[in-house]
């Protein structure tokens, strides 16, 4: 097995980011769905009506599935070279 030229960008992949929420919004959820639907009855009214499980559900769903889609997608942020302001004086 051999790692990506870039694998120390790990966080800058957009791929990654949405693994990242997705499978958070999934397994809260599914781990604590009572605190999830305490937590959506605190909002304000206008955003509980709109905001549900379901929709979580979807947005979670919608992450995982843009993950490998991002992966392939050129990210021109990562072509550039880092910031090594380290080096200053």
């Amino acid at each position: 097995m051999k790692l990506v030229e870039n694998s120390k960008d790990w966080s800058k992949w957009w791929s990654i980011r949405f693994s990242i929420v997705g499978g958070a919004i999934l397994t809260l959820l599914e781990a604590f769905p009572n605190v999830v639907s305490e937590i959506i009855q605190t909002l304000p009214d206008a955003i509980t009506q709109a905001v549900g499980t379901d929709i979580l559900k979807a947005i979670g769903i919608v992450c995982i599935i843009a993950s490998p889609i991002a992966r392939v997608i050129k990210q021109s942020r990562l072509d550039k070279p880092s910031d090594t302001t380290d080096n200053e004086a």
